[in-house]
């Protein structure tokens, strides 16, 4: 893989290929750490100036529905877009003389609803949280993406197990879950200390 491939508009590009069964269990881990930028360099301006055809990228790896093959600076630079979707469940050590090494993923409603241990006392002076419940094991898509650590570092991501499709839209992750870039620009505004109107 000397580079990522791209179509004409200059994005990325795929290529259809059989999606192999799998499975693996579900422990969750932060997001990959290898994003575009330290966190304390986004700020609105990140906001205003996204990296060219989001939307569309973004679509592709919420869905993956085919291949998709990314340089690493590609995906440094999209995937805190879509961290928000996808849960790192397991990494796999490197194989072929440590060229290759692989992530598989969740979709983040993958998990079991979270069920409070009654056992575990609480702090009655301190106000309750109004946190709403969040329904899990509502939806079974999972990928994995392999890293290519030769000459011209590349990622493969494809889809594994036998859930070709989500069972919810990116727009209703959205609203679940807030991907990195937006939790980091929101960080930084309110790091600035902007003083009250009234």
């Amino acid at each position: 893989m000397d580079q990522a491939e791209a179509s004409n508009d200059g994005t990325p590009g795929v290529e259809a290929v059989s999606t192999p069964n799998g499975d693996v269990g579900l422990v969750d881990s932060p997001p990959n750490p290898d994003i575009s930028g330290s966190p304390s360099t986004r700020d609105m301006l990140t906001l205003f100036n996204p990296p060219p055809n989001l939307e569309m990228l973004r679509q592709r790896l919420y869905e993956v529905k085919e291949k998709i093959e990314l340089t690493v600076d590609e995906w440094n630079l999209y995937w805190p877009y879509v961290d928000n979707v996808w849960c790192r469940t397991q990494r796999r050590a490197d194989i072929f003389n440590g060229l290759y090494e692989t992530d598989y993923y969740a979709c983040r409603l993958h998990r079991a609803t979270y069920q409070p241990d009654p056992a575990r006392a609480t702090d009655e002076s301190k106000p309750k949280r109004k946190k709403q419940r969040r329904e899990g094991g509502t939806c079974q898509m999972r990928l994995k993406a392999v890293l290519f650590r030769g000459a011209c570092p590349s990622y493969t991501i494809t889809q594994v197990g036998e859930f070709k499709e989500h069972t919810h839209d990116l727009d209703h992750m959205d609203k679940v879950k807030r991907n990195s870039v937006v939790m980091d620009i929101a960080k930084s505004e309110v790091m600035k200390g902007y003083m009250s109107s009234s």
